[in-house]
């Protein structure tokens, strides 16, 4: 019997594909704005391609080729069209003749430069795709078989040359806000997440009525046709298409959770990001369904920084959705990952639910979910109401980064709208509860150049130059570069000398970085200046326990205790955590134990 040649047709429409990522990739591209569609336009853009465990020697003989082929998995696309209007081009054009990242399979393919190999991570230059995004395979770029030089460019041939746009402040450019299509979360909004209630349980506070929207409701398994991602690595298994299935989170040991939730919590307060990730991830991994842990993890996922992914925090989101439908908390986290990634409709209405349901009493999450929906309000032409929003988040209840986080939108809205008056006192004030908001000088510098203050506008344009530098060499991932960071701290102070807490922020930084000797050298300044108090003689006391001189942090830590004796326990932790993290040869787990068991009276 002969078999029966496959068609096109004959294929089932509703075939389901498994489709496993070897690796994720991080790059210095957030959120759609900025990002280049196609790698040659980004040429400076460096960042990693991070392959799962096991897969080094895959990698071998790689380093000889100049060039790769990535393929990977546009995980943020959302349905597609047979018919679309390319950028740069004002007719039609069949979906196939273009690269646009909404498919019917959603596959991108990129050429970037290969710089280094280091054991699964590949140093890459020339991206054009997100942080967080999913790698599907790797090839070499061959020269005789993959280059065309005789190819000819159809359609494209019409249009005038693609313009390399300068890609150092993707997120800040002006060009960006005129489009309508601002990012969000900024620096400050999203990192007024840190001043927002933390949830030690997260208790239900209402389920939705059954007019609420239900976003994550659980559903027996993919849709029709529906491609599914399955990883095993965490790093992966989050960056999911935005309404791809997932399966509910089965519940764990709790108990055996809680510590690292705990532990989550307490890194995180101590801006120590990473950490609080992994633990995050343990507290998950022995309780999937820990709702506490989902939503907080979701919402540090949200900040920027060297930490943020928005595709695994609309996860986290979704699966606590998923343990209490309806949980409030939960929709506003989603709701706000949803307009980051352009989701609009959806995301208003998750807000408006939000911001209806939440209690008075969750006055940081309210002023959350409020900020959120005055962008979706003002990219949409609703400016007035986006104002009313912002001012709404922008009371003096409300916790200061969040008002901080309103009062720049409500600046930038205001200046938009050409009254310069109003945005020049708004702005200030903004500054007054976060100075060191990088939009905010941006928008102050232009203000006050167009008010005739050309002395004081080139002064905040030069502050929010050494901003924008320090915020992109902070994100570690990149720029490894602490000499240079440091550096620029010390510039920042000279060219701002009003700002007296800038010190504080090198002394943050130096920690962080494992600099405890430097640290050390700068909380001395800091006392020197200012004198001591409690924050300072914590710092000494970190630094002191990172050179290994244990007796003098145990000393310092006894005086942060008298000046605050309401320090709580997760304080004098991070002391001992950087103990062990500078002396990783003399400290061990045992010795670790010891001394936070004396440190803490037993506990």
């Amino acid at each position: 019997m002969t078999a029966r040649r496959p068609t096109a047709d004959s294929l089932p429409a509703d075939a389901t594909f498994a489709v496993h990522p070897i690796g994720v990739v991080r790059s210095p591209f957030r959120v759609h704005v900025g990002t280049p569609r196609q790698p040659g336009v980004a040429p400076i853009a460096d960042g990693e391609i991070v392959l799962r465990a096991g897969l080094q020697n895959c990698l071998k003989d790689l380093k000889g080729f100049s060039h790769l082929w990535v393929l990977f998995w546009c995980n943020f696309s959302r349905g597609w069209n047979a018919q679309v209007v390319p950028p740069r081009d004002t007719v039609k054009r069949g979906l196939f003749a273009t690269r646009s990242p909404h498919r019917p399979n959603p596959i991108g393919l990129s050429v970037v430069q290969l710089l280094d190999v280091r054991g699964t991570r590949l140093r890459v230059r020339g991206l054009d795709m997100l942080e967080g995004t999913p790698v599907l395979d790797l090839k070499p770029y061959v020269r005789y078989a993959d280059s065309r030089p005789d190819a000819s460019d159809g359609w494209l041939a019409e249009l005038p040359p693609e313009p390399l746009p300068d890609h150092r402040d993707w997120q800040a450019t002006p060009a960006a806000a005129k489009r309508g299509r601002r990012a969000l979360p900024s620096l400050l909004l999203a990192a007024a997440l840190l001043g927002s209630a933390l949830l030690p349980g997260c208790a239900p506070e209402g389920a939705s009525s059954p007019s609420a929207p239900t976003p994550a409701a659980p559903i027996a398994g993919p849709a029709p046709g529906q491609a599914t991602i399955a990883a095993d690595a965490t790093t992966v298994e989050g960056d999911g298409v935005l309404d791809a299935w997932i399966a509910p989170p089965s519940k764990g040991d709790e108990a055996g959770a809680l510590p690292w939730f705990q532990q989550a919590v307490a890194q995180r307060g101590a801006f120590r990001s990473r950490s609080a990730v992994r633990a995050f991830e343990k507290a998950l991994e022995l309780d999937p369904a820990h709702l506490g842990a989902l939503v907080e993890y979701g919402f540090l996922l949200l900040e920027p920084g060297a930490e943020q992914n928005l595709g695994l925090a609309l996860l986290q989101f979704r699966r606590a959705q998923l343990v209490v439908e309806g949980q409030l908390h939960a929709m506003v986290g989603e709701g706000v990952a949803r307009a980051a990634l352009n989701d609009v409709a959806r995301a208003e209405s998750l807000l408006r639910h939000a911001l209806e349901k939440l209690p008075e009493s969750a006055i940081g999450r309210r002023a959350w979910a409020a900020i959120a929906l005055g962008d979706v309000c003002a990219n949409d032409g609703r400016q007035e109401e986006a104002l009313a929003l912002y001012r709404q988040a922008s009371g003096d209840a409300i916790p200061a980064l969040q008002r901080g986080s309103a009062l720049v939108r409500l600046a930038d809205l205001q200046a938009q709208l050409d009254r310069p008056t109003e945005a020049l006192a708004t702005v200030r004030r903004a500054l007054a509860v976060d100075p060191e908001n990088v939009r905010a000088h941006y928008l102050l510098a232009q203000l006050l150049t167009k008010s005739g203050d050309a002395e004081g506008g080139a002064k905040e344009a030069r502050i929010h130059e050494l901003l924008r530098s320090l915020r992109d060499h902070l994100s570690t991932r990149y720029v490894n570069d602490a000499a240079r960071r440091t550096a620029l701290w010390r510039e920042l102070a000279t060219a701002w000398p009003e700002h007296r807490r800038l010190l504080h922020s090198l002394v943050r930084d130096q920690l962080e970085g494992g600099d405890f000797v430097g640290a050390k050298g700068t909380a001395a300044e800091i006392e020197a200046r200012d004198g001591a108090s409690a924050e300072v003689h914590w710092l000494a006391a970190r630094a002191l326990a990172g050179c290994g001189d244990l007796d003098g942090a145990k000393k310092r830590a006894d005086a942060m205790q008298q000046l605050d004796p309401a320090v709580p326990p997760g304080v004098l932790r991070t002391v001992l955590d950087d103990w062990r993290r500078g002396n990783p040869e003399t400290v061990d787990a045992t010795a670790f134990d010891r001394a936070l068991r004396a440190w803490l009276g037993g506990a």
